[in-house]
């Protein structure tokens, strides 16, 4: 065992190689058609043809452009550095992946956080925009063990770790660590040669440590303290005059199945998932003071249908996730003897449901060598988010519909070099929207000004995305034919209508040169 774990880390190097005499499909092709690593069950790697190559690259990036949120920064640039692969080693399935991005985000405003678009509303902000700078890691390991149980059963596991650090740099100076730990073990059952059976479990762990400084010490700051649909603690700024410690831990617990049949021409895939969890926000380090408490329950549906006729692979996909939470508040005094803080009572006071419902359709064509000639993608989202406070009764309710559509197109030329590119387009328009926000005459109403009613003209806006890539391949070296290639990438995205701050003609644009190489 511990020399397959040894492998599967081998493998995001990005080394190792597999004779196979079936036709495989390619890297990229693979990761949007194949429909069984759309589950978390790691199990069912053992019934995929996997592609041969893995992939790593290098890239810089650039996003700019008005057409941004209220904690968006004005521009960003940085550096991206990915590796994965998949391998089959002695009946042994592994999949492994590392990811790395730095970047140096300019002029972003009020959050105190790295990343403030988590569903949990309990976070800080302040009054000032500032520069940042952020790293982050993510790692995945899966591994699908041989069959055993008369060649009827596998057993996985999947294993993701994320870490996201940040710094702003300007006072106040939030220094902010989080890091996310997802672990999903795994077992399939083949009942017969066309019905495969799959349980999944899921456990992941959350903590993120919060600690704002100042270096001057001649200067105060307003810090509000985030209660949900833009309430803040009191209704008024803490007077933030040295240091502020915050920590959020969380825990989740679900499972899954999955069924599949399958026979030559035609593959059918149902999965369904359930998680819940809870998070708690902590104030200080000596005398704790409990900020809140954020829980959710998570139910997800997702359903494949894939079938070749001639050299023409279609599939169809429906997926569905609902994600209902509600966030607890406490309402606490200090203890004059001990100084520590005593809960008087507590309350859920705000609530917040997200549905997303995916209808898409995947057409790809093989030229006579198995070579994927094109693919073309569709898909429409519906997805709706219902964000209320019980007292007072403010609530933001977006309901939206984005449509995708995506081209691909390979040209293999001679000695095995070639290029391929990637055209796509996508409308995101608004269906309904209610809003309402009690203000208050004993306070500045701070928060909703500032962030709640501009976040809700942000997502409510009707937006058209173009983007485009082209890649070409250099031809293969050394002895196991590996290939470098170079690739462009782009994106703009327009504002369509006016939308309180943002304006109709506003713009977001990204842009990225990478290098990578396939290795096999």
């Amino acid at each position: 065992m511990k020399k397959n774990l040894l492998a599967g880390i081998y493998l995001i190097l990005g080394l190792g190689h597999v004779a196979s005499a079936q036709t495989t499909p390619t890297y990229e092709y693979f990761k949007i058609k194949e429909s069984l690593i759309k589950s978390r069950n790691s199990a069912l790697l053992g019934y995929t043809t996997l592609p041969l190559e893995g992939e790593s690259q290098l890239g810089a990036y650039y996003q700019g452009g008005d057409l941004r949120s209220p904690y968006d920064a004005k521009s960003t640039q940085g550096i991206n550095f990915s590796t994965s692969r998949y391998q089959r080693l002695n009946d042994w399935t592994f999949f492994g992946s590392f990811n790395f991005q730095t970047n140096k985000d300019s002029e972003v405003g009020l959050t105190a956080h790295t990343n403030p678009y988590r569903d949990n509303p309990y976070q800080l902000i302040d009054s000032l925009s500032a520069d940042w700078k952020k790293q982050r890691y993510a790692l995945q390991l899966q591994i699908a063990t041989p069959a055993f149980a008369n060649d009827r059963m596998n057993a996985g596991l999947n294993i993701r770790y994320n870490m996201l650090t940040g710094a702003r740099q300007k006072d106040p100076r939030p220094l902010d660590n989080s890091s996310n730990l997802d672990l999903s073990p795994s077992i399939t059952y083949k009942i017969d040669n066309q019905n495969i059976l799959g349980l999944t479990g899921h456990y992941a762990f959350y903590k993120e440590d919060l600690n704002i400084e100042t270096v001057g010490t001649s200067r105060q700051f307003n810090l509000y303290r985030l209660l949900g649909a833009g309430e803040y603690q009191n209704s008024a700024p803490y007077i933030l005059t040295s240091g502020y410690l915050r920590s959020n831990e969380g825990h989740a617990f679900g499972g899954a199945i999955d069924y599949v049949r399958r026979s030559e021409t035609k593959q059918w895939t149902v999965n369904f998932d359930y998680r819940k969890g809870h998070e708690d926000v902590i104030d200080g380090s000596i005398y704790i003071q409990q900020a809140g408490r954020h829980n959710f329950a998570q139910y997800q549906a997702a359903s494949y249908l894939d079938w070749k006729r001639s050299n023409l692979a279609h599939q169809i996909g429906l997926k569905w996730m609902l994600k209902d939470m509600d966030n607890r508040e406490y309402h606490q005094v200090q203890n004059p003897d001990s100084k520590q803080y005593e809960t008087v009572y507590s309350s859920i006071m705000s609530t917040m449901l997200r549905t997303h419902t995916t209808l898409s359709y995947l057409l790809s064509r093989k030229k006579s060598k198995g070579h994927i000639d094109w693919w073309l993608n569709a898909a429409a989202t519906y997805h709706s988010l219902d964000n209320r406070y019980a007292n007072p009764k403010n609530k933001q309710i977006i309901d939206k519909i984005n449509i995708v559509i995506s081209y691909d197109k390979n040209y293999v030329l001679q000695q095995k070099q070639g290029w391929s590119f990637q055209v796509k387009s996508a409308f995101d328009f608004l269906v309904d929207d209610d809003f309402l926000y009690v203000d208050k005459a004993y306070s500045t109403n701070f928060v909703a000004n500032e962030v709640f009613v501009p976040m809700h003209d942000y997502n409510s806006v009707n937006t058209w995305t173009n983007a485009a890539h082209i890649k070409y391949n250099l031809k293969p070296f050394g002895k196991k034919g590996n290939q470098v290639y170079l690739k462009a990438s782009g994106s703009i995205s327009h504002a369509m209508k006016d939308s309180g701050i943002i304006q109709k003609g506003d713009n977001r644009y990204f842009t990225q040169l990478s290098i990578g190489i396939n290795t096999f």
